[in-house]
């Protein structure tokens, strides 16, 4: 089900993603990466999510918020 919930949150509008990428629970399809995470860092759970079954992790979210502007 997760892929679904971020998949229709990722078409909404940019006014809309924050509040719906927040609200999707992290689990192996899905997690939140701060903008400031360190490639080595970042490495891991990308691997891992390769070798199983795919997933979205969101670089630039830290806490729910969105640590970057978007404009669209």
């Amino acid at each position: 089900m997760t892929s679904a919930v971020v998949d229709a949150a990722l078409a909404l509008t940019a006014n809309l993603l924050e509040g719906a990428l927040a609200k999707v629970p992290e689990d192996q399809w899905f997690e939140r990466e701060s903008a400031w995470v360190a490639p080595r860092d970042l490495a891991a759970p990308l691997v891992a999510m390769a070798n199983a079954d795919g997933g979205v992790s969101v670089v630039g979210m830290h806490g729910g918020v969105l640590e970057l502007s978007i404009r669209g």
